[in-house]
């Protein structure tokens, strides 16, 4: 074949033509993916030095002089027992001192100190510190500190005694919360009580022995002091001359002088006394039972009268109450007129006064658990006075 001034092109089939359509197509693409690849792959790599970086500056922070590793706070530990003499415990601003025979365990935590007694007996010196408590715990009673000194004894049992000398600490026991100031003192067994009265002297609490005064015919007695008091005994009687043929007359049997026997006083019995003494406030002071039904009689008119309202109204309503305990006797009326006195003027003026006619009457009986509620209920509203006392001591008998 001859060519006459053109290049002779070979006809293509229909699969190559596919095949470089398909190539140009796919060096299209990475032509145009190109550009996006490259920043992804600078970015990959950017972040894997960021992360060397940090991992390197980590490291030599916590590898450095003086760097210290960060430690999770844990409760410490303490168990402590004296066996022959007192020894000292200085516990940051808390000074623990005990007696011989006295075992204690102490837990440090995350502003909490917890003194657990096994038995024996505590002086503590503690200064209040805000953001820090601690509680010295005797069986199931605990001793919070709120800035003071105090004694804990203990007998390992249930027989726990707290002395207060200065400040102020809260006794808990039985889920009842108790306030015990300087000078005071709490027992299981008593209550609160004047240290004073917890601890008299050893010559008043020891028996006395009886001193015997002999009386003879032939040598005149002299004064015996007994218990600070001089005793003169009896006057000598004139000696007797006898012959000396007969034998020499005995002298006189001695005379003996006892002490009297002390009469013990039941607590409950003594308690009830006690509640008795106190006063009752707004009290019509109306004996007779014929003159206390009239006069009843009137009251009720004034108290559940729809024009009477305010002070009037609820003293008279508070005024039958106590006339139905005393002179009539009927304490289950009086009991329902306090609480309907409670409902109706839970503000009113006597309502202290109801809350302690509510004690007496459910302690003039018997010290149950009653009248322990009524005592808990009047010692958390009135909190100081010859009342307030009263009812503590109710609170706390056992």
């Amino acid at each position: 074949m001859k060519l006459q001034g053109r290049i002779p092109v070979e006809s293509l089939d229909e699969e190559r033509l596919t095949n470089i359509e398909r190539r140009l197509v796919i060096g299209v693409s990475e032509m145009s993916m190109t550009p996006a690849r490259t920043p992804r792959r600078y970015l990959a790599f950017a972040g894997a030095a960021l992360a060397v970086a940090a991992a390197g500056v980590i490291g030599w922070q916590l590898h450095r002089p003086g760097a210290v590793a960060p430690v999770v706070a844990q409760d410490q530990h303490l168990s402590m027992k004296t066996d022959a003499d007192k020894s000292t415990l200085a516990l940051d601003d808390a000074t623990i001192t005990s007696d011989a025979a006295t075992a204690i365990d102490i837990t440090r935590g995350d502003g909490r100190v917890v003194v657990e007694m096994k038995r024996g007996r505590l002086d503590l010196a503690v200064q209040h510190r805000p953001g820090r408590v601690l509680v010295v715990r005797a069986g199931d009673t605990d001793i919070e500190d709120i800035g003071t000194r105090f004694t804990v004894d203990y007998d390992g049992a249930s027989g726990v005694a707290v002395r207060v000398t200065e400040g102020e600490v809260k006794v808990t026991h039985h889920q009842q919360e108790l306030r015990v100031a300087a000078g005071k003192a709490w027992t299981t067994d008593r209550g609160l009580v004047a240290i004073a009265d917890l601890e008299p002297t050893v010559a008043a609490a020891a028996p006395k022995p009886s001193v015997p005064v002999v009386v003879s015919n032939d040598v005149p007695a002299v004064p015996v002091a007994r218990d600070h008091v001089a005793v003169i005994p009896a006057q000598p009687r004139p000696p007797v001359r006898v012959a000396t043929t007969e034998p020499h007359a005995q002298p006189a049997p001695p005379i003996v002088r006892t002490q009297p026997t002390v009469q013990t006083v039941d607590p409950y019995v003594e308690l009830r006394t006690a509640i008795r003494k106190q006063p009752i406030a707004f009290d019509p002071k109306i004996d007779g039972k014929a003159d206390a039904a009239n006069e009843i009689a009137k009251l009720k008119k004034v108290a559940y009268s729809p024009t009477t309202l305010g002070p009037e109204a609820s003293q008279a309503l508070y005024q039958i109450a106590v006339l139905l305990h005393r002179p009539l006797g009927q304490d289950a009326e009086a009991l329902h007129t306090l609480d309907m006195y409670r409902r109706r003027f839970s503000g009113g003026k006597e309502m202290n006064a109801a809350m302690w006619l509510r004690l007496r009457i459910n302690c003039g009986h018997s010290i149950d658990e009653e009248c322990r509620r009524a005592a808990y209920t009047y010692q958390h509203e009135v909190t100081t006075g010859e009342t307030a006392e009263v009812a503590i001591r109710i609170t706390n008998a056992q």
